[in-house]
């Protein structure tokens, strides 16, 4: 089977830390079945940067990343985002695909699905949509991408959502029920694996500090960072923050931090390398997750493969991560005082890591892969038959 990812996530040169949830199942699927990535990328975000960005990848020697790049409208119109898309990739596309194509995977429904969808029928090919979260929950109120949307969901002869709440949401939308599944992002367990607590804040220059709780991911509004800032002087003064991640944010969170009077408990990590995020997990009590949404946080299973239990807001597929009181527990609202009293009661409690390990490895990437392989043969199957 040969098939095409269609995905602006996708990590390349310029962007390595992006999207890595879509590198990551690539490189699983690749084991068995042949995998080109076309990764669009928005020449007007940084033209400069852009400009240097290499136009056609390998991924790990074998897999054909192409990176074109398309136009759109700043703020204005944005319901030609998806067929501008679709216009600027289309040459790279048909290089791409041949007879033994077999079907289009597009990550992000909008406007990534959408323009996939547009080059997919031209082709006469099969599509396969996932859903993350955003595109479903902010893009689709607007009510001319909202249709677009659902015309494109329609369209798709699967749709995966990373949650169960995506799930309904998708449904909600108008969309045919026995073709919507739930499969979540995975984890590399080869990557993400546990270490001793003190060899692990040793190796990052932390081992001073006495207990650490860890927030990972863009330092932006959605994400809640400020609340979690402004629970820290509610917490025990020995506990400290360590932010993993960069962003527009940041300065006004080491602000925030310094009129909190914690600046020197919260400790910014800035970018970190994927492959050497777990020793942050590793050296930490515990990874909290203060957002006001998410769709399903691949931190959540690369802390449990580091045996670290997750705290977590109950919004979007964190309280089905967090399915076991052994793995975590949800915060019942992101307000600080609720999110100081949660970290409290959780270090009162004894954690066991088996748990953890043992949700990490059922839900690794290669598991996931045979996952969507099997929705692939299905949609194959159905389609050519």
């Amino acid at each position: 089977m040969k098939i095409v990812v269609y995905s602006s996530l996708f990590p390349c040169h310029s962007q390595p830390t992006n999207g890595l949830f879509v590198s990551e199942l690539v490189r699983a699927l690749s084991e068995e079945i042949d995998v080109s990535v076309i990764k669009p990328i928005n020449i007007l975000k940084d033209i400069k940067k852009n400009l240097s960005e290499p136009r056609c990848q390998q991924l790990e020697g074998k897999i054909d990343v192409r990176v074109p790049f398309f136009l759109n409208f700043p703020k204005v119109l944005k319901k030609t985002d998806a067929s501008l898309m679709a216009f600027f990739t289309r040459k790279v596309f048909r290089q791409l695909v041949d007879r033994n194509t077999a079907l289009v995977h597009a990550h992000f429904a909008y406007p990534d699905a959408a323009a996939a969808g547009i080059l997919a029928a031209g082709a006469n090919l099969p599509l396969v949509v996932t859903v993350h979260g955003s595109d479903i929950r902010f893009h689709a109120r607007d009510l001319e991408r909202r249709r677009i949307i659902q015309q494109t969901l329609n369209q798709a002869d699967a749709v995966v959502c990373v949650s169960r709440d995506l799930k309904q949401k998708v449904i909600q939308l108008g969309t045919e029920e026995t073709k919507v599944h739930h499969i979540p992002n995975g984890v590399d367990t080869d990557k993400f694996r546990s270490e001793p607590k003190q060899r692990a804040k040793d190796s990052l220059g932390i081992g001073h500090l006495k207990r650490i709780i860890l927030a990972v991911g863009n330092l932006i509004p959605i994400k809640a960072h400020d609340h979690l800032i402004m629970a820290l002087p509610k917490m025990d003064s020995d506990i400290n923050l360590v932010l993993v991640g960069q962003g527009n944010r940041r300065r006004f969170l080491e602000k925030l931090a310094e009129t909190s009077g914690v600046s020197g408990r919260v400790h910014f990590a800035g970018t970190i390398e994927h492959k050497d995020l777990f020793h942050y997990f590793n050296a930490s009590d515990f990874l909290v997750i203060p957002s006001h949404s998410e769709g399903w946080p691949t931190v959540i299973f690369e802390a449990f493969a580091c045996g670290l239990p997750v705290l977590g807001n109950n919004v979007g597929g964190i309280p089905e991560s967090l399915s076991s009181s052994d793995l975590g527990m949800l915060i019942k609202d992101n307000q600080p005082v609720t999110i100081a009293e949660t970290v409290s009661l959780a270090y009162k409690r004894k954690w066991e890591k088996s748990p953890l390990l043992e949700t990490a490895h059922l839900n690794s990437w290669r598991n996931i892969a045979q996952q969507y392989k099997t929705i692939y043969r299905n949609v194959v199957s159905r389609r050519f038959s």
